[in-house]
């Protein structure tokens, strides 16, 4: 089974969801990297446990949420990937189903639609330009993990990265 996808039309507020769940997720332990070309949320190495993305893309009014965990051979080695659904992983998936259905209840408060229901093996989305969160006014983001920092900070306090 591949990546589980929902779509949901969205006016207004794009970028604002984006900050939020930003913030919800990288509270969570995800990291905000690049991995294998696109820009994704991940928490886990595989050395314990499968490592999990969560994926928001935009394309016009629509809003993409995709889940998935990936098989670990080894720790940093990975083959497949795997929905929110099955056997496979089950412990892992229900922790990030609860995940899922966060950032959908977020989405819908903030105004934000189904576009029917979630959907398996869907076709990905239009290449779109990457969304990056936005700093507040008072405050930078760490190039490294993401997280919100005060202005000046000389080191993360998440990650522990020299800023710049």
């Amino acid at each position: 089974m591949a990546r589980y996808i929902s779509d949901f039309t969205m006016e207004q507020n794009q970028q604002d969801f984006f900050n939020r769940a930003h913030e919800l997720l990288t509270g969570m332990g995800y990291s905000y990297v690049t991995y294998k070309g696109e820009n994704v949320f991940k928490k886990g190495s595989g050395w314990v446990s499968a490592p999990t993305f969560f994926k928001i893309s935009y394309f016009g009014t629509t809003v993409r949420i995709e889940a998935w965990l990936k098989t670990a051979l080894l720790p940093g080695v990975y083959c497949g990937e795997h929905g929110i659904d099955g056997f496979y992983g089950w412990a892992v998936k229900d922790v990030l189903k609860g995940r899922v259905g966060q950032l959908e209840r977020l989405l819908m408060s903030m105004g934000g639609v189904p576009l029917g229901n979630p959907v398996y093996n869907a076709q990905p989305a239009p290449p779109t330009v990457p969304v990056q969160p936005q700093a507040p006014q008072n405050g930078v983001i760490c190039p490294v993990c993401g997280k919100v920092l005060p202005n000046g900070s000389a080191f993360c306090s998440n990650c522990g990265s020299a800023q710049r």
